[in-house]
């Protein structure tokens, strides 16, 4: 497993990483969910290519799989925790 710092530009890959305030979180999208995985609550922010917030959920500590099939068919962000992915809802 490859864990690089959360710093710089967001990845938009699924690599597992261990962010600057020492939560380890695993965020990848799946067949319209987004599987979130960490050591403490938070919450999920989805938002489109320009920026703006769409949906927000949250999510309990350990493995979460969140629903975002209702989400138009389009390109988006999902954010937490210093992390972040890139996804398309086809």
């Amino acid at each position: 497993m490859l864990i690089k710092p959360c710093i710089g530009l967001p990845p938009v890959d699924s690599v597992q990483r261990e962010c600057t305030n020492g939560i380890v979180i695993d965020l990848q999208y799946q067949d319209g969910y987004v599987y979130i995985e960490s050591i403490e609550p938070g919450q999920l922010t989805v938002a489109n290519v320009l920026g703006n917030i769409v949906k927000r959920y949250k999510y309990e500590a350990g493995s979460n799989w969140i629903n975002v099939s209702t989400l138009p068919t389009g390109m988006y962000y999902a954010a937490s925790q210093d992390r972040h992915l890139l996804f398309i809802k086809q």
